[in-house]
């Protein structure tokens, strides 16, 4: 056959086609149409959300902790911020918070002490400073969490309320047959001109008379089957429009109904429904028209022809500058709703994740102070030592008495500078600066010696330096037996020889 004829054949079966009632020839714009409706059956089957709590709950222990650890004055008034609206304190409210205060703290019958309040002094300041400085820091993180919570519930609903008004219209629930009472309602809704209609941007459920029934005939189930309807576009056809709707809606339940109902979901039903926009147009006569309709016509002049213009036309709204079709818009909104609900939960549990944490802290803050308060630091005393601690020589100077010169002093009465007879003894010093530093005097001598053996060792050839002995007259420690100096003795009768001839010596 030759390219020519095969072409003729094709032009004359698609005009026979147009000008030619069939079943179905809407079905797939239909479906599109019905996967929109279907929608709004699934506007209460939306992604499960866990369960938040509310913030104040997220850190009851952080809370807790810091009232067992705050002063008393905040534990028993809260330090006077209970106030009525005027200003004044509220004394039942005061009392009350003590009231809760006390049961908080209060040991139960059974189980561990969880809320022991810890008593006063350093280690409960201490503590309490550290919790309130991590509830500080959480409170950013807290209003944050809040508000995402707060943010998922609303934008959710909002979604709901879009997709309620995308089908059925603003404060409606169902079709609203009393569009259908006036003579050319069915003409404008329907866009029955080649430029469109205002009225065409009516809400989603209206689309579905123009597709599915005839203006001046019987349609013949361009939809789906058993959808015959007439609805002219004369007056009162109030009653013939809702008994076609309730054959539309059955015939879209019939369809897939949504499990779940997500922002994809809806994106994916409106990338469908744009995508079918035109293509059941078969108009070529007037390329001006352009092809903004949705359902079977020859024409895009939807005027409701059996067979041939069972549409409808959304030029007005879609293909003119600053237009705008309502329903496809609210669907739009309702799926970034959803979409904003999903990022606001996403951020409610990633700031959940860094509140809860603080209860820990608190914890190990109140379980710490708990020991100290329990088991108190000896305090020691400061020690003392460095050369500001020692006795100085302008220090006894100041003593300008006998009876004042004392410790690491000395008087001297006959010194030539009377300011200075209260001088510094070195002996004294040292002794006194080895008591307040705890250091032992350095040994020297036989006293160096600390074993008999080191003692009877110290020699100077055969001569014996020293001796393991107990003390002798004039010696210190008489009864305890060292290492002591072997001559003492000896050098004392030395002495007592020399003094007694000296006595005898006449000059």
């Amino acid at each position: 056959m030759l390219p020519a004829a095969v072409a003729l054949i094709s032009f004359l079966l698609a005009s026979f086609r147009s000008a030619t009632p069939a079943a179905r020839d809407n079905a797939a714009d239909f479906a599109a149409l019905c996967g929109a409706y279907n929608i709004y059956a699934a506007r209460g089957k939306l992604q499960q959300v866990p369960a938040f709590p509310e913030a104040a709950e997220l850190l009851a222990g952080a809370n807790n902790l810091n009232i067992t650890t705050s002063s008393d004055s905040w534990f028993n008034t809260a330090d006077g911020t209970i106030k009525k609206a005027d200003g004044s304190v509220n004394a039942d409210e005061v009392a009350a918070w003590a009231k809760r205060n006390a049961e908080l703290v209060k040991k139960t019958t059974t189980g561990k002490h969880l809320y022991k309040r810890i008593a006063d002094g350093a280690a409960r300041q201490k503590a309490n400073r550290r919790m309130k400085a991590l509830l500080s820091s959480a409170k950013q993180l807290t209003t944050d969490y809040q508000a995402a919570v707060d943010a998922i519930t609303k934008h959710r609903q909002q979604a709901q309320q879009k997709i309620q008004t995308a089908i059925f219209g603003a404060d409606k629930s169902d079709f609203d047959k009393t569009r259908y009472t006036t003579a050319s309602s069915r003409g404008k809704l329907c866009g029955d001109n080649n430029a469109g209609t205002e009225e065409a941007n009516a809400p989603l459920v209206y689309t579905f008379i123009c597709l599915c029934t005839g203006k001046s005939g019987a349609a013949t189930n361009e939809c789906a089957s058993g959808i015959t309807d007439t609805v002219s576009d004369n007056g009162s056809q109030e009653s013939a429009a809702a008994a076609t709707w309730t054959k539309i809606k059955a015939a879209c339940e019939n369809h897939r109904q949504y499990f779940v109902l997500t922002a994809h979901t809806i994106t994916s039903v409106l990338t469908t429904i744009v995508g079918r926009i035109g293509a059941e147009n078969s108009e070529t006569a007037t390329a001006t028209n352009d092809k903004f309709t949705l359902g079977k016509t020859s024409s895009s002049k939807c005027d409701g022809s059996t067979g041939s213009k069972q549409c409808i036309n959304y030029k007005k709204q879609l293909g003119t500058k600053g237009g705008k079709l309502s329903w496809l818009g609210d669907l739009t909104e309702a799926a970034h709703e959803l979409a904003e609900a999903e990022r606001q939960q996403a951020a409610a549990q990633n700031l959940k994740a860094s509140i809860l944490p603080i209860n820990r802290h608190s914890w190990d803050v109140y379980t710490s102070a708990a020991y100290d308060a329990e088991n108190p630091s000896q305090v020691l005393p400061p020690e003392r030592s460095g050369p500001a601690n020692l006795t100085k020589e302008e220090d006894c100077n100041k003593h300008q008495t006998n009876s004042d010169c004392k410790q690491a002093c000395k008087w001297k009465e006959n010194v030539t500078d009377k300011t200075k007879r209260c001088s510094i003894d070195p002996v004294k010093a040292e002794q006194t600066t080895q008591a307040e530093t705890g250091a032992t005097p350095a040994a020297n001598g036989c006293a160096k010696h600390g074993t008999k053996s080191e003692c009877d060792a110290d020699k100077t050839g055969d001569k014996q330096n020293c001796a393991w002995r107990k003390g002798k007259e004039g010696e210190d420690d008489k009864d305890t037996e060292k290492c002591r100096n072997d001559s003492f003795l000896g050098n004392k009768k030395f002495a007592l020889g020399v003094a007694a001839l000296v006595g005898i010596v006449e000059f």
